[in-house]
């Protein structure tokens, strides 16, 4: 499935996800940055798989904090949080093929509001 969404830079290697309410929704981690002229611009993203946690990495690097509220549930040793979120790949087209830009999460409910045309099937050929 195929989502678009509104993206942010906020440094070289990391991004701000937007839905179409431009609540923030998820975060990207960026293989080689966005051009200068495709800052805060529409770009699809391909849902990979569900999570319930977010990216270590960031909530230590303190890049990226939950702010929607998330589900208890029961573990082992203890009472965790789940989240219900999306692994997501950033892709860029030439054409009909798709150029994987960058890896990141994306709140499952942001889905609803994401940009026209809404979540779509499509077929993706990565190149």
């Amino acid at each position: 499935m195929v989502a678009s969404y509104t993206v942010h830079a906020t440094s070289p290697t990391t991004a701000s996800i937007f839905d179409g309410d431009r609540a923030f929704c998820g975060h990207l981690f960026l293989n080689c940055g966005l051009p200068p002229s495709t800052h805060d611009s529409k770009f699809d993203v391909l849902i990979l798989s569900e999570s319930q946690d977010w990216a270590g990495v960031a909530i230590e690097g303190g890049l990226f904090k939950p702010s929607r509220p998330s589900i208890p549930m029961e573990e082992e040793d203890g009472l965790q949080e789940k989240l219900n979120i999306f692994w997501v790949m950033l892709i860029v087209w030439d054409g009909q093929i798709a150029e994987r830009r960058g890896i990141g999460q994306v709140y499952q409910h942001s889905l609803e509001s994401s940009l026209d045309p809404g979540p779509v099937w499509k077929e993706i050929v990565l190149g």
